[in-house]
């Protein structure tokens, strides 16, 4: 203890190695504290780029959902008090064309796919989402059914066998279940 007292005397004693050693401790300290600012301005650079992102996203996103929702509440006017489906194909193309967001449109009494627009699509007329649909689409579908609400579904794998988000509107004529439509 005694060799270590008389060591810090030493320092003190010697102003160059006492400078020396302060000039050291002050570059180590400043060295420490531009290494935490830059580091901070990175973060902050990538909060704003996220940020920057996300807002672009968000606005594409708002596109799409306002592009599906209109395309829903179009559908909507072609199914009578009934339940009968006119003019499906003249609307199902006029809302492809004012919503290019959109890639298809299709409704489903009872769960089984019955009218899909464009034709190209046809290959999924006649199979049920509920039964023989991914998992994803069924459950999207039930999820629609169950809240009486628009649910979207997805990604999953259609029956053209390709990627694919789905909004479900379930559709009921007074208190029946009806089907769903989708665009």
């Amino acid at each position: 203890m005694r060799a270590l007292s008389s060591n810090n005397q030493n320092i003190l004693r010697n102003p160059p190695l006492l400078i020396s050693t302060l000039v050291a401790i002050v570059v180590f300290i400043i060295s420490i504290l531009i290494i935490e600012q830059r580091s901070n301005i990175k973060i902050t650079q990538a909060r704003f780029e996220l940020a920057t992102e996300m807002k672009r996203v968000n606005s594409r996103l708002n596109d799409f959902f306002s592009d599906m929702y209109s395309g829903l509440a179009a559908i909507t006017r072609i199914i009578d008090e009934k339940g009968q489906v006119h003019r499906f194909d003249t609307v199902a193309k006029e809302v492809l064309t004012n919503n290019n967001k959109l890639a298809s449109i299709s409704l489903i009494p009872g769960g089984t796919i019955t009218y899909t627009y464009p034709t190209s699509n046809s290959i999924a007329i006649g199979k049920s989402i509920l039964h023989t649909g991914s998992k994803e689409e069924a459950a999207g579908a039930l999820a629609a059914y169950k809240s009486k609400k628009i649910v979207i579904a997805g990604p999953f794998t259609n029956f053209a066998g390709t990627e694919c988000i789905a909004a479900r509107l379930p559709i009921f004529i007074g208190e029946e279940f009806w089907g769903f439509r989708v665009p």
